[in-house]
């Protein structure tokens, strides 16, 4: 039976086709190039098929054959439309995640001038206004993972779509 396999784990600090080290933790760039030859093999095969199908009469086998191919090739592209919609959706939802992060920093922020006004007119120790500082300089801190986060995806799904390039899109067309 095919199974897909969508939990590939397999770390992959260089990109395919000699491009300069990528970080692509889950291999799915290692991975989408693997479905890129594989598909290409794969129809190559079909078209040295339908030439054996003309040269003989036994149709039958060679187009079963065939079809069992154009089944697999489909498999391969299911996979790689899967890795793509679960790439923009991760994207989709680090980009809430980003803005939900920018707003509790702003929170933060305001917060923090508020103490400097109380700590200025006395109302407040500098301890606690170091507390609230400390909790800014946390929220800056998680912007800043989450921007890197969805970079590193970003840059993740472009090289991606650069290795598939137009396989997907035959399919569409047919």
């Amino acid at each position: 039976p095919n199974i897909i396999d969508l939990t590939d784990l397999r770390p992959n600090v260089t990109s395919p086709a000699g491009n300069p080290p990528f970080d692509d933790t889950y291999g799915r760039i290692s991975s989408a190039a693997e479905s890129v030859a594989k598909i290409s093999a794969l129809e190559s095969e079909i078209g040295v098929k339908k030439d054996l199908m003309r040269l003989t009469r036994d149709d039958t086998s060679v187009k079963d054959s065939i079809r069992s191919v154009e089944q697999q090739i489909s498999l391969e592209k299911l996979k790689l439309e899967l890795v793509k919609d679960y790439l923009t959706d991760e994207i989709k939802q680090l980009e809430t995640d980003l803005q939900a992060k920018l707003a509790a920093l702003r929170k933060a922020d305001e917060d923090v001038a508020r103490l400097e006004r109380l700590f200025k007119s006395g109302a407040l120790t500098s301890s606690e206004l170091a507390s609230g500082q400390l909790q800014l300089v946390e929220k800056e801190a998680e912007v800043q993972k989450a921007m890197q986060t969805r970079e590193r995806y970003q840059k993740t799904l472009a090289r991606w779509n650069e290795i598939v390039g137009e396989t997907l899109d035959d399919q569409k067309s047919k």
